[in-house]
């Protein structure tokens, strides 16, 4: 996730061409989502990775905004309670940002 952001390729499909970054953030995200459902252990020391993409600046198409939100969300809905003693400010920035996707 992170050397998607830096700009780095991560997948490319069998033609050689790389596939635009709204489908490769879509694809890893949902990737990431899978292995939470499975165990959201391995996600929770990565929660602060993961809570700037629901913020809904992600600069991809609204279907995909749509897509990723609900991914990042299922994430922290399965991480936050397993962490312990999370931070006030972590727990008030998602807040702030739930806040901001309802209104």
């Amino acid at each position: 996730l992170i050397k998607l952001e830096e700009g780095d390729v991560l997948i490319v499909n069998t033609c050689g061409q790389t596939i635009d970054y709204d489908k490769q953030l879509l694809a890893v995200l949902q990737t990431l989502n899978i292995f939470c459902e499975a165990n959201p252990l391995l996600l929770v020391a990565h929660v602060d990775i993961l809570s700037p993409y629901l913020k809904g600046e992600n600069h991809v198409n609204k279907d995909d905004e749509t897509t990723i939100l609900y991914s990042i969300t299922s994430m922290l809905a399965k991480t936050y309670p397993l962490m312990e003693n999370p931070p006030c400010k972590k727990m008030a920035d998602l807040s702030t940002d739930l806040e901001k996707l309802v209104y």
